[in-house]
């Protein structure tokens, strides 16, 4: 961030996909497109956890490209 706070933000909804109910306190992390190393080795440049629906949303993000990846994340960690 510089002298201007990052406004882009990211929403979304996880739902298990064989019966389409909603993933609580799942984590979606937004990593850098370039990142090489797996997301269980490294930590997300911006993350956001679901709510009881969910739904998530990620804040504050600059502006570029990133992959999306969601994971449960068990021992709140973040990898």
């Amino acid at each position: 961030t510089g002298p201007v706070i990052d406004s882009l933000y990211l929403t979304g909804n996880v739902v298990d996909d064989e019966t389409r109910t909603p993933l609580l306190n799942f984590a979606v992390g937004l990593f850098g497109e370039n990142d090489t190393l797996p997301i269980n080795r490294k930590r997300p440049a911006y993350y956001a956890r679901t709510d009881n629906n969910g739904n998530y949303r990620i804040e504050n993000v600059k502006a570029g490209r990133f992959k999306v990846y969601g994971f449960d994340d068990k021992d709140l960690n973040l990898v």
